[in-house]
């Protein structure tokens, strides 16, 4: 092997290149029930972030995640930050969030009384 192929691979190997992330999820808004979050972060396909939801001290919602990751997104999907081992990243979500609001919990079945909306934020992209 030459000396300009090693160089090469070895330059190779010491460049970070950004894994392949999705980011897949939905929250729920719900006048009942209250906000909800039903969210997952993939690395390279592995789901480091999934389930386990808390609220932090700015209100937004984050992941429980694998040690070294971070994921945190707001009450209505608009922006995110992620925290990775090599990276944090600052995510404006807008253009991927799309909002529905619908009736929900059968509220609006009886046409006597108040109607209550339901408002779902959902998001599916890769970066």
């Amino acid at each position: 092997m030459k000396f300009g192929s090693l160089l090469a691979l070895s330059v190779l190997a010491v460049v970070p290149v950004r894994a392949w992330i999705e980011f897949d999820g939905c929250i729920l808004v719900d006048p009942f029930l209250g906000t909800s979050i039903s969210a997952y972060v993939s690395d390279n396909g592995a789901h480091v972030c999934d389930g386990g939801a808390h609220t932090d001290q700015d209100g937004h919602f984050c992941l429980t995640c694998w040690d070294g990751f971070i994921w945190c997104v707001t009450k209505n999907g608009a922006h995110s930050w992620l925290r990775t081992p090599a990276e944090v990243l600052d995510i404006d979500q807008t253009h991927e969030t799309s909002s529905d609001t619908f009736d929900c919990q059968g509220a609006c079945d009886d046409k006597h009384g108040a109607c209550f909306r339901c408002t779902q934020y959902c998001w599916n992209f890769t970066i």
